[in-house]
């Protein structure tokens, strides 16, 4: 049997592991923010206006979709995005109906109506305790996609397209390459090896080097940034480590070479006088860095070389 003590390698590796289990939401939060959005479903479901007769869906997306929740830090919510999926084209509204058919129904409870706050193109419901829920309404491009959205944009007078479903599906089968993570090998060992006042989920070894490589650098951007305007979004990072991971099977190595690729191709399209681009890799015609200034390009720098150095 393995002494997990004799082994630095695997030591530094379930040390990582456990690191990114204690950063992710626990249990209880979890299902509290699943109980709040199942019952934002179920009201809308139930609505006997606007949504009465459409086929709609109420789900998850980001972190919470992918895997790669982290905790908030100095008493900042967590960010719960939904997406209101109405299975109809969009062309047979306009942004501000959707919208507004959507605060109108929540309106009609006096729980939400108390709680709600309406923002650019999303509703939010601010709950007590910790977290927040973006909800975001959209319609389907046509009769024929039924994954890809049409959101609302600019002050509910345009229409822009997104795809959560298929930026998740995309980041779960890359995080899925690898052939034979590390801890996984392990973890069997791992779990009979605890001190029966330590016992952890198994998840806490299962999950992928991607997820677990994701929710460790997302932490340490939320320490690194004091200024939250140039702070690197999550977008930007989980999109980034994504596309240079190569299948690598530990966390540590997820992290080196990734960053150390990230690195790379940052200087590369600098020594070429071009812009580094991040592109959503589901809809080519995003450019999630498209409103950076010279300041955000040099924070985002500094920061991945100050995670790599250390």
């Amino acid at each position: 049997m393995i002494d997990i003590y004799k082994d630095y390698f695997l030591q530094r590796e379930e040390l990582l592991a456990r690191i990114a289990q204690e950063l992710q939401l626990d249990k209880s939060r979890t299902v509290r923010m699943e109980t709040a959005y199942n019952a934002v479903s179920d009201l809308l479901k139930k609505d006997n206006d606007f949504f009465d007769g459409l086929q709609i869906e109420v789900y998850a997306q980001g972190s919470k979709r992918i895997g790669t929740t982290v905790k908030p830090i100095n008493g900042e919510d967590f960010d719960l995005d939904i997406v209101l999926h109405i299975y109809d084209p969009y062309y047979n509204y306009s942004p501000e109906v959707i919208f507004n058919a959507l605060v109108k129904s929540l309106e009609k409870d006096s729980y939400y109506k108390e709680i709600m706050e309406k923002k650019n193109r999303c509703v939010r419901l601010n709950y007590k305790g910790d977290f927040h829920m973006d909800i975001l309404p959209g319609c389907m491009p046509n009769l024929f996609q039924n994954e890809m959205i049409m959101i609302p944009e600019k002050a509910l007078k345009s229409w822009s397209s997104g795809n959560p479903k298929g930026f998740s599906k995309w980041f779960l089968e890359i995080a899925a390459t690898a052939e034979e993570p590390f801890l996984k090998r392990y973890a069997e060992v791992l779990l009979k090896a605890q001190v029966d006042t330590e016992k952890l989920p198994s998840e806490v070894y299962l999950k992928s080097p991607l997820q677990r490589g994701v929710q460790l650098i997302k932490r340490c951007r939320d320490i690194y940034f004091q200024d939250k305007d140039f702070r690197v979004s999550s977008i930007v990072l989980t999109t980034l480590i994504a596309q240079f991971y190569e299948g690598e099977e530990s966390i540590f190595e997820t992290l080196d070479q990734v960053i150390n690729r990230i690195k790379a191709s940052y200087l590369d399209a600098f020594n070429r006088n071009v812009k580094f681009k991040v592109i959503n890799p589901i809809d080519p015609n995003e450019d999630f860095t498209d409103s950076w200034t010279i300041r955000h390009y040099d924070s985002f720098f500094n920061f991945i070389s100050n995670f790599h150095r250390k």
